[in-house]
């Protein structure tokens, strides 16, 4: 393309000039952009209108979240039925005794100790009575022969076998399961089995319980291998 020549390019100066100048021509720029703004504010306008229309339109999901809420605070509430329970009168009841037994397995406890290995567990106890005061205990490797006194079993009055000692003598007569079933049942053996355990608990140095529930739960069973005299 050709360069404009020094007088064309003064014309088309004074060609643009002129145009930009030209009243009209201003006038009809400036009700192009008033034009453009009023455009713009009415998009506005009814974008907001619309945004409005539209919240207050009802929440088709609006009852189904109620409902998932409504689920949600009951689902809570049970959990925390069950992993917090109120405390039955009973829970205090059987605190008391489980204190009471370990009161007094410290003030009437065993005389002696078995040498129990350390890694010995319930399930290797092995009772067998001898006599009606005397019994024979493996655990393991470990061997020995003890008295109702030496397992602190003894009546502090009168020094004859307490009725823990007769507690576990029954269960080696029952072959280490006492339930309803039996004849030396009695609802005072609940109790009496909470000292038994925590004297065997302390003369074994073994933790746990020893006995637990039967499978029906009706009763209680040896953790350890109790054997009559024969």
């Amino acid at each position: 393309m050709a360069s404009l020549s020094e007088e064309e390019k003064k014309a088309l100066k004074k060609k643009l000039k002129s145009t930009l100048g030209n009243p009209e021509l201003l006038r009809w720029v400036r009700e192009i952009a008033r034009a453009d703004e009023e455009l713009r504010a009415q998009k506005s306008e009814i974008l907001r209108q619309a945004q409005e229309e539209i919240r207050a339109l009802p929440d088709p999901y609006a009852e189904h979240k109620r409902r998932a809420r409504e689920g949600w605070r009951a689902f809570e509430d049970t959990m925390e039925r069950i992993f917090n329970p109120p405390r039955l009168p009973i829970y205090d009841e059987l605190e008391a005794n489980l204190r009471e037994a370990h009161r007094k397995a410290e003030t009437e406890g065993p005389l002696v100790f078995f040498p129990t290995p350390p890694d010995a567990t319930w399930d290797d106890v092995c009772i067998r009575f001898k006599d009606g005061h005397t019994v024979s205990i493996k655990v393991k490797s470990r061997t020995g022969v003890y008295t109702y006194a030496d397992m602190g079993m003894a009546d502090k009055r009168s020094g004859k076998p307490n009725l823990q000692w007769e507690l576990l003598g029954t269960f080696a007569e029952e072959r280490g399961i006492l339930d309803w079933s039996s004849t030396h049942a009695d609802r005072r053996n609940q109790k009496r089995r909470e000292y038994l355990a925590a004297i065997l608990r302390r003369f074994f140095d073994i933790e746990g319980d020893p006995f637990r529930l039967t499978r029906d739960r009706k009763g209680w069973e040896a953790r350890f291998l109790i054997l009559p005299d024969e």
